[in-house]
C-alpha cells in the first residue's frame, strides 16, 4: 500500500528532474541557435534569449566569407570517406577474430587492442602519425585526414564482436557446404545480417571524425584547402576582427551541428537497435 503512494509522487518528482536536466543540456544550444540570428551588438548588450531582430547576415558571411562552404564540403567528404573505412575494417577485423579463433597470431592482436583501450592513443600516437602523413606527402592533401581519421577503433570491433557472438556459427558452415569462401562468407552472409550494429559504429564514428580537432588542425596548418568546418570555427577565436564577431561564430557552430542532427534523425533507429541487440546477443 505504501509502495503505491509513493509511487505517484515518485514518478512527479523523475518526472520534473528530467525536465530541469534536459534544460540544462539543451539551454547552450538554444542559445546557440538563436544567437545566430542576432548581430553581435544584440548579444552583447541583450539579455533576451530570442532575437529581437532576426538576421541571416552572420549565416552569408560564414557560407560565403570566410568559405565555410569549402570547410563543409572537407569536413563531409573526410567523414564519409572514414565512416565508410572505418565501418569496413573494424568489421572484416572482428569477423576474423570471431570466426577464426584458432588463426595464428589471433589472440596477441586481439590482447594488443585490448591494451589499446587503456592508453591515450591520440596522445602518444600523434607525432608519428603526423611524421608519417609528411613523409609519404599525405598531410597536404583530404588523403591523409581520411587516412587518419580511420586509424584506431578497438571498440568498434569490440561492439562487432559482440554482435557475431549471437549470431550461429552453423549460417557459417552451412554457406561453406554450398561452396561460398570466407571472404564471401564475409561480404554476402554476415554484413546483411550486422547491419543494425554496422550503422551504430558509422553513427559513432560519423559523430567523432566530424567534431575532430587535434589531427585536422594540426595537418591543416598552412594548408587553408584541406581545413575541415571544426578547425574553422575554432580558428575564428583568433583570426583578428572576427575574434569579436560573436554572431559569427555561432552561425558557424550552427552549421556544424545541423549535419549531426540530420544523420543522427536517420540513423537513430537502427543505432538503438544496434546497441541493444549487441548488448542482448552479447
Amino acid at each position: 500500500m505504501n509502495n503505491k503512494k509513493l509511487n505517484p509522487t515518485l514518478h512527479i518528482i523523475l518526472f520534473v528532474a528530467m525536465i530541469i536536466l534536459s534544460f540544462i543540456t539543451l539551454f547552450p544550444v538554444f542559445y546557440t541557435v538563436f544567437g545566430s540570428f542576432k548581430l553581435t551588438n544584440e548579444i552583447l548588450t541583450s539579455g533576451k534569449l530570442l532575437p529581437q531582430s532576426p538576421t541571416l547576415a552572420n549565416f552569408i558571411k560564414a557560407w560565403v566569407n570566410i568559405n565555410f562552404f569549402q570547410y563543409t564540403l572537407n569536413s563531409v567528404i573526410v567523414c564519409i570517406s572514414a565512416v565508410a573505412g572505418t565501418v569496413i575494417l573494424s568489421s572484416m577485423t572482428a569477423f576474423v577474430l570471431d570466426r577464426r579463433p584458432a588463426l595464428k597470431g589471433n589472440k596477441f592482436i586481439f590482447a594488443m587492442y585490448t591494451a589499446s583501450i587503456f592508453i591515450s592513443l591520440p596522445v602518444v600516437t600523434i607525432y608519428p602519425i603526423f611524421k608519417i602523413m609528411v613523409d609519404t606527402g599525405l598531410n597536404k592533401s583530404l588523403l591523409g585526414l581520411i587516412v587518419t581519421s580511420m586509424m584506431g577503433g578497438a571498440s568498434y570491433i569490440f561492439m562487432i564482436q559482440s554482435y557475431l557472438r549471437g549470431i550461429p556459427k552453423e549460417i557459417d558452415e552451412a554457406a561453406i557446404v554450398d561452396g561460398c569462401g570466407f571472404f564471401r562468407l564475409y561480404v554476402i552472409i554476415i554484413m546483411p545480417v550486422i547491419k543494425p550494429i554496422l550503422a551504430t559504429v558509422a553513427l559513432l564514428h560519423f559523430r567523432s571524425t566530424w567534431n575532430s580537432y587535434l589531427m585536422p588542425s594540426i595537418l591543416s596548418v598552412g594548408n587553408d584547402a584541406i581545413k575541415t568546418l571544426t578547425v574553422a570555427i575554432v580558428e575564428l577565436k583568433s583570426s583578428g576582427m572576427e575574434a569579436t564577431d560573436t554572431g559569427l561564430m555561432l552561425a558557424g557552430s550552427v552549421i556544424s551541428i545541423v549535419p549531426m542532427i540530420v544523420v543522427y534523425i536517420f540513423a537513430n533507429k537502427n543505432m538503438m537497435s544496434g546497441l541493444t541487440s549487441g548488448a542482448v546477443k552479447g
